[in-house]
Parts: structure tokens; C-alpha cells; sequence
């Protein structure tokens, strides 16, 4: 049975949550992972090891990292989150609760391409 396209944006954040990359099944061999222009670090990185370098970055930053998805909206293979962040700062300990905007392009159950932006109703409003 395949998974939703909620449903591994699900897992993919459950993985992060439990401080673990995500397995190779669950990304295609070419994704591509948006970081919005404000972001400290803007830009697409391409292909499995970009996304592990993003994904390393993150762990770098935080000590810990966990997401709830707010709302979810989908439409073909998209699927536009609001999820609330709640991390812990390396070195500062300073908790951070924050609420993202993830669009995720999802084919055959694998992630095609991430894309966060610091503004959830942004990427909302992109599916309706």
C-alpha cells in the first residue's frame, strides 16, 4: 500500500524528531532542498549528499528538534504544511518555538524536493 503524500511528510518529521536522517526509500536520488532567501544559509542544494549536508547543518545548530504539523494541504503530488518547531540551541540552550511553512513535492513515496520558508501562510496559500 503506498503512503499519502501527509503521510511521508509525516515520517520524514517523526525521523527528524527522533534525531535521525532520513533512510534512502524515503528520497529520491536527485531532491533538492530550498532554503527560503532570509535564511541564514539560502540556496538549493541538489541530490542525496545536499540533502544530508542540510540535514547535518541542522543537527549542528540544535541540540534538539521537534516538529508538529499545524494544517496540511494537498493538491497532485504537493503538500504545503504549517508545522510548529520546538529546538534547543547548541551551546546556548535556548529554546526556540517557531511555526514553518514546508512545501513538499512527494512522487511514487519519495521526497522530489523540500522547500521551508519562515512564513507557513505563505506556503499555504501557494495550494490554494
Amino acid at each position: 500500500m503506498s503512503r499519502s503524500l501527509r503521510e511521508v511528510a509525516e515520517k520524514v518529521l517523526a525521523l527528524w524528531s527522533a534525531g535521525e536522517n532520513l533512510p534512502g526509500e524515503l528520497l529520491d536520488p536527485e531532491v533538492e532542498w530550498v532554503n527560503p532567501t532570509d535564511s541564514v544559509e539560502s540556496g538549493t542544494r541538489h541530490g542525496t549528499a545536499g540533502w544530508e549536508g542540510a540535514e547535518r547543518n541542522w543537527t549542528q545548530s540544535f541540540s534538539e528538534v521537534r516538529f508538529e504539523i499545524e494544517r496540511a494541504e494537498e493538491r497532485g503530488d504537493l503538500v504545503a504544511t504549517a508545522v510548529r518547531c520546538f529546538s534547543t540551541a547548541r551551546g546556548s540552550g535556548l529554546e526556540i518555538e517557531r511555526v514553518l511553512g514546508f512545501l513538499w513535492t512527494i512522487r511514487e513515496g519519495r521526497v522530489v524536493r523540500f522547500e521551508w520558508s519562515n512564513d507557513p501562510e505563505e506556503v499555504l496559500r501557494r495550494l490554494a
